[in-house]
């Protein structure tokens, strides 16, 4: 009959959480997700732009769109259809 219940605020990685992360730290999570399905070369053309950010123009946001290679999806997930 007793409920135990517990919650965080914010996720441990977050700027206030209780392990914040610093940029290496975003950016390797980035790589590790992206690693099978985006291409070395579009990978670093995405973070350039990111770290960039502040300096864009509004047209230049288009640039944010990753490309994925969907051949890449098929051979790491054939079982699955699209990303997830």
């Amino acid at each position: 009959g007793t409920v135990y219940s517990d919650e965080i605020e914010r996720a441990d990685a977050h700027p206030g959480g209780a392990s914040p992360w610093a940029r290496p730290a975003y950016i390797n999570k980035f790589k590790t997700l992206a690693d099978k399905v985006v291409d070395q070369e579009e990978q670093e053309r995405f973070l350039k732009q990111v770290a960039e950010l502040d300096q864009l123009e509004g047209i230049d946001l288009l640039e944010l769109n990753l490309s994925v290679n969907p051949n890449s999806i098929l051979e790491n997930q054939p079982n699955k259809r699209g990303i997830f």
